[in-house]
């Protein structure tokens, strides 16, 4: 069964970390702000790519991307002992990374629930190595709307595993729903103000568009008949 939301204004739709984390390892963006700050032992640490990094992270993270081959080797000169604070953009990549630590030997290890999405759509300080410009706006997002009664707006990022298992069947849908329904493809990481104003906490991420409006959600990587359900 496929889980959603209807509200024409944001899209509360916060991922619930999956794995060996108990509950009160993963932080909610103020709290992991707060005991980070308290905590001038802890080493914070941004496992997404060095690109992702450089358009914007949390103040005095160190960038040690998790599907870097290396990303062990180069976690290994910290002390086992040392408490760390894991954060990635939706979630996903940070608990894993996280499961890998322990798995490694590290036993203080705390991740940042919803990720950097989160973070930003909670108004907490970002830092940035460069000024980054959307390359995909409302506006772009608006246009499309205008032009289509529905629009299923699929939200991705290339380095998200389900987003990439999700695509082969939006283009199945795509085909399906020729004339009926409109796909936009939208990636996240080239539209931050449009994915903090829809409040999007996790992806991959469907979202139902009728007439301009927002009508429901489908997050996670469903199968062809939930996705189809959904579009009825």
């Amino acid at each position: 069964m496929y889980r959603y939301t209807i509200n024409v204004i944001v899209f509360l739709l916060a991922l619930s970390p999956i794995g060996f984390l108990n509950a009160q390892d993963s932080l909610s963006p103020k709290v992991f702000k707060q005991t980070i700050e308290a905590n001038t032992n802890a080493v914070l640490i941004d496992v997404r790519t060095p690109k992702e990094f450089e358009e914007g992270h949390l103040e005095k993270a160190k960038n040690i991307d998790f599907k870097n081959p290396n990303f062990l080797q180069k976690i290994d000169s910290l002390n086992r002992n040392t408490p760390i604070y894991l954060y990635c953009l939706a979630g996903s990549r940070s608990s894993a990374a996280a499961q890998k630590l322990k798995a490694n030997g590290f036993t203080n290890i705390k991740q940042l629930d919803g990720g950097y999405l989160a973070w930003k759509n909670d108004n907490l300080p970002i830092a940035t190595n460069s000024i980054s410009k959307d390359e995909y706006t409302k506006d772009d997002l608006q246009k499309v709307l205008e032009s289509h009664t529905k629009v299923l707006v699929d939200f991705n990022a290339p380095w998200c595993g389900p987003c990439l298992v999700l695509a082969p069947k939006i283009k199945k849908i795509e085909k399906e729903f020729t004339g009926k329904v409109f796909i936009e493809r939208v990636n996240v990481d080239k539209a931050p103000a449009l994915t903090q104003s829809m409040n999007i906490r996790s992806i991959p991420l469907l979202v139902l568009f009728e007439n301009g409006k927002p009508i429901k959600a489908l997050e996670g990587n469903q199968s062809l008949k939930e996705i189809r359900q959904f579009l009825q």
